[in-house]
């Protein structure tokens, strides 16, 4: 059990629960979920990111029980439960032709249903405004949206004949961000690169790219003194669960 690696493992809950090595980000994941309201994050393909947005989502969902014996544990001390809206753009080959348009519509589904709210009419981009309303409006709490791989819609489609409309799809489904900034607690985009004329980044002013900063510099991966380490460091915090917890 103790040196159970989480290969190709993105699911924060999945290492938890089943009891894999884990060395422990979440202190970094709370401090920016605490310090930031709109952030951006750059990194390549298969370098943490969907694990640092499993993570952010298992912390605003306030699942304090997976988060245990970790520093975001340690650190917060009044857990909520916020409404959140996770977007995975990983999943679906954005190269065929309405692929994309299909995706936003299944991922506003998926929402509406979970959260038992009434469906949104009209393009995507109003339905999810209405979503976000929705969901602050029925919990009381502010709603946390989480993008991973953002920029996969146009990235896929370079080239292609639709490439134009994936622009314009991604452009509109991101504009109810800037138009809901009070009903949002956080918001979190994953992505390769940034992305000219899409209008993501002018179009919301507070949101802060911290691709290269120190402070987040090894909230993904893991670094050389990670790697090469054996046992168990208090500073470092490789965790492993030796008895996985039970939900």
């Amino acid at each position: 059990m103790k040196n159970r690696l989480p290969i190709g493992t993105q699911s924060f809950d999945t290492i938890r629960v089943e009891g894999y090595k884990y060395v422990d980000k979440t202190g970094l994941a709370w401090n920016l979920a605490n310090s930031l309201r709109m952030a951006f994050l750059s990194r390549p393909r298969r370098f943490g990111k969907s694990l640092l947005v499993s993570t952010l989502d298992a912390y605003f969902s306030g699942r304090k029980e997976l988060l245990e014996g970790l520093a975001a544990g340690e650190l917060e001390d009044a857990w909520q439960h916020y409404p959140a809206i996770r977007v995975d753009f990983s999943k679906r080959d954005y190269g065929i032709d309405g692929n994309f348009s299909d995706a936003v519509d299944s991922i506003i589904c998926e929402h509406e249903e979970k959260y038992g709210v009434e469906a949104g009419s009209g393009a995507n981009s109003r339905r999810f405004e209405s979503l976000i309303r929705s969901l602050h409006r029925k919990f009381s709490k502010k709603v946390v949206v989480l993008v991973d791989e953002y920029d996969k819609p146009i990235l896929d489609a370079l080239y292609e004949p639709h490439e134009d409309m994936n622009r314009k799809l991604l452009r509109d489904f991101y504009s109810p961000l800037k138009a809901c900034d009070e009903h949002l607690r956080f918001v979190f985009l994953t992505g390769i690169t940034k992305i000219s004329h899409v209008n993501i980044f002018s179009g919301l002013n507070q949101l802060q790219d911290i691709s290269l900063s120190d402070k987040y510099s090894s909230v993904c991966g893991l670094t050389e003194q990670e790697v090469r380490l054996k046992g168990t460091s208090k500073s470092l915090r490789v965790r492993t669960c030796q008895t996985p917890f039970r939900p």
